[in-house]
């Protein structure tokens, strides 16, 4: 065997290693393998997943967006050396799984350094479908001045805000929300946040306990998983999408594009998640 037929062998080898027992060759490419994520949310057919949603973001005209969700996650060879690709792109099945697992690990250990956890619903309607970058900006805009409030400060030693972005019920506008575990004092008064949260933002803004409004430390894994889950953020691919479909992944490219929807502070904040 010559030396360059060793080179290949060895590499292939730290790409099978590095994929595991799922290593498979895909297209003509022979320097590129992808590896099996295999989740509850992509599925096990990655390929078909991958191929679905860059033909959905090749229709609303997203060139070479479609371009990088092709690629992610498949095993390329830099130099003889196999690494993953990752798009990091917010609408990409395999970036959406695997920021939604991470994100859910840092909440959980962010959890962990609170002394009182409580669990509340922090909301905003928009006003039509084509407005969620501005109410995602108002929300956000108001959390922040919100929690730099002298009273608040006193009666909250940090907490995490994860924002998800669903459609209302009948589908015309946005229910911009967070699930927020704040730590929380004696002095602590939900009356007055209520109050704040109204007077910031309007009738449109709600503010309510979670159900489960005393975080324990048996349902901390549930909700980590539950709040960062990445179906809001990232729908699921589908083989024939109506209009309304292709618009909806639309305007969720255009509202979320560079915007934070996980916040820590106080407490809860550690150098892993950047506070906006």
């Amino acid at each position: 065997m010559d030396i360059q037929n060793q080179k290949a062998t060895r590499a292939m080898d730290a790409a099978r290693n590095l994929c595991g027992a799922n290593f498979r060759s895909t297209g003509n490419n022979k320097d590129v393998y992808r590896a099996d994520y295999s989740t509850e949310f992509v599925g096990d057919d990655v390929d078909a997943v991958q191929e679905i949603r860059a033909q959905e973001l090749e229709q609303i005209g997203l060139l070479s967006y479609a371009s990088q969700v092709r690629r992610c996650g498949t095993i390329q060879l830099y130099n003889g050396i196999p690494q993953r690709t990752q798009c990091n792109r917010r609408l990409c099945p395999i970036c959406a799984e695997r920021v939604a697992q991470e994100n859910a690990q840092k909440v959980l250990r962010a959890l962990k350094r609170m002394k009182r956890p409580q669990i509340f619903i922090f909301e905003l309607r928009s006003k039509c479908r084509w407005d969620l970058r501005e109410t995602l900006d108002d929300f956000r805009t108001a959390q922040k001045t919100l929690r730099r409030r002298k009273r608040f400060m006193e009666m909250v030693q940090g907490g995490i805000s994860a924002i998800e972005v669903p459609l209302t019920r009948d589908r015309r506008a946005w229910n911009v929300h967070s699930h927020v575990v704040l730590d929380v004092t004696d002095e602590f008064d939900p009356l007055w946040v209520d109050d704040q949260w109204h007077g910031l933002l309007g009738s449109r803004a709600w503010f309510v306990p979670h159900r489960d409004r005393y975080l324990q430390p048996w349902n901390a894994e549930g909700f980590a998983k539950y709040a960062m889950k990445a179906v809001t953020r990232c729908p699921q691919p589908s083989e024939e999408p109506s209009q309304a479909s292709l618009e909806h992944l639309l305007q969720l490219h255009q509202g979320l594009q560079h915007r934070n929807l996980l916040l820590m502070w106080g407490s809860a904040w550690s150098p892993e998640v950047e506070e906006d």
